[in-house]
């Protein structure tokens, strides 16, 4: 199963359309938000791998650290 974190990248990678999908503004999830959907599959009763998605962990460096707070 995924959870997608966050969408967007600053980026222009010959290869790669996410900023043609999703724009060149990375968007992120809240940690409430994220808390969330994890909640909700576990309320489907999900009890399998849960990956965290995102289209580019690099391309946000000051808030992918909220994602993993210390």
């Amino acid at each position: 199963m995924n959870v997608q974190y966050s969408r967007g990248c600053p980026f222009n990678c010959e290869f790669c359309d996410i900023i043609e999908i999703y724009g060149r503004v990375p968007r992120t999830k809240s940690n409430e938000q994220m808390l969330y959907e994890l909640e909700a599959l576990k309320a489907t009763g999900w009890k399998g791998l849960v990956f965290i998605v995102d289209d580019n962990f690099i391309g946000n460096k000051r808030t992918y650290g909220s994602l993993c707070p210390t």
